[in-house]
């Protein structure tokens, strides 16, 4: 369902790892969005209490299938040869979470933290091959006095088939 490049760099410093949350979805022929509401980022599983909990969360992903009609080839990055179309799929996707009011001595608490993500990303696949290229980046408003930071990275990857079964 991934490819190797997933496991990049750029992943383990952008990944929000798992969450907990409520999402709503709607899906129509070209495209479809995604809101959830949940315990923010890298959180796995915690008590609401726990330092690092998100005090709130919210994340919307919107994609546009701007070439083909089968949602189901976006289920993993492989294009498998005997694909009958191409297909095109264009996203963006927005996170916002804010911590430093809920946890062990933070109740009432001022300092809040504020992190803020997003993604800009492109697939293209054909008869076995295939393009994925995405743009991230993440903005961390910290207590006064602090410096804000900004991260930004990038991924492409790419894959074609050389037979079959065996797919570079």
């Amino acid at each position: 369902k991934q490819l190797f490049v997933t496991r990049s760099v750029t992943n383990t410093a952008f990944t929000q790892g798992r969450t907990q949350g409520l999402e709503l979805g709607y899906k129509a022929d070209a495209w479809r969005m995604m809101f959830n509401f949940n315990d923010g980022g890298n959180t796995n599983n915690q008590n609401y209490t726990a330092s690092n909990h998100a005090d709130w969360a919210a994340t919307l992903r919107a994609e546009c299938q701007c070439m083909g009609t089968d949602w189901s080839r976006w289920n993993d990055f492989s294009s498998w040869r005997d694909s009958d179309s191409n297909g095109l799929l264009a996203g963006v996707a927005f996170h916002v979470q804010q911590n430093g009011r809920t946890g062990p001595g933070l109740k009432g608490s001022t300092d809040n933290t504020t992190f803020f993500a997003y993604t800009a990303d492109l697939s293209y696949e054909s008869a076995g091959w295939g393009l994925f290229g995405a743009f991230v980046g993440n903005h961390l408003d910290l207590p006064s006095g602090q410096p804000n930071v900004d991260n930004f990275g990038w991924v492409v990857q790419g894959s074609v088939f050389a037979t079959d079964q065996v797919e570079f």
